[in-house]
């Protein structure tokens, strides 16, 4: 089930890819429908996501962390979000986006499972998409900012870097509609993220750690469509849309 992020013959990686495949199968099945594709794409991606919980869950709280690697400019590979602020002064953070993502492939391995005759187990995916939202809201939701954060595990806090995968937990359906709106109101907020172009890598309220550099600061596109695929399951297709045009503008 581990997905090594490269590999040669004389080099074995310890860092594992984000899951984002389930995603990936269900979106290339809706433009080409296939129940012969799904079924034979299952028992992979069921083996790559069981591996991720076996193996990302270090304190066994329920919460997925990213392998953090102790180099400057690039303390955590795995996330993709390299050398972004949030994993500056942390070791072991249950994380926002790694957290989202892994909810959102539970409830899409929940959609695929009936199809291919695995009841039971579609009721497992549920309740793993389940158990983690709710802990993504109990854990990583700042009831005082309005807003998602990562969790050092390895000094128990939440830690205080407004980052864009802060929007993430819109994806799995883990935001309450009233969070959602606070997600919303802090992307229109220039105190923290509307920027000329959004989605900042990070809130620009953030003077301390804020360049043009990689995640620390500067839009990606790849976060900018999970973001605004997130605010379209909420019904918010005009914040959707204005992350899209400015996007491709």
């Amino acid at each position: 089930g581990f997905i090594p992020l490269c590999g040669s013959p004389g080099y074995k990686t310890v860092i594992t890819q984000p899951p984002v495949l389930a995603l990936g199968v269900k979106l290339v099945n809706e433009v080409s429908p296939s129940k012969a594709f799904i079924a034979e794409s299952y028992p992979f991606l069921k083996k790559y996501l069981e591996w991720d919980l076996e193996n990302r869950d270090t304190d066994g709280a329920g919460l997925l962390e990213w392998y953090i690697e102790e180099v400057e400019n690039c303390r955590s590979g795995e996330s993709g979000m390299d050398n972004s602020p949030r994993f500056d002064s942390a070791m072991q953070i249950d994380a926002t986006d790694f957290n989202a993502f892994m909810s959102h492939e539970c409830e899409i391995m929940a959609e695929f499972a009936p199809q291919l005759g695995f009841n039971e187990e579609a009721c497992v995916w549920r309740k793993r998409n389940n158990q983690i939202n709710q802990l993504i809201n109990s854990r990583l939701w700042n009831k005082e900012q309005n807003f998602y954060f990562d969790y050092d595990v390895s000094q128990n806090r939440m830690l205080d870097i407004m980052s864009s995968s802060g929007f993430l937990p819109l994806i799995c359906g883990a935001a309450t509609r009233e969070q959602a709106e606070h997600l919303a109101h802090h992307l229109m907020s220039p105190q923290t993220f509307r920027t000329a172009l959004p989605v900042a890598s990070v809130a620009c309220c953030h003077d301390n750690v804020y360049s043009k550099d990689m995640w620390r600061g500067p839009v990606w596109i790849n976060i900018n469509w999970l973001i605004a695929y997130g605010f379209r399951r909420y019904g918010m297709d005009n914040i959707a849309e204005m992350i899209l045009n400015k996007s491709i503008a």
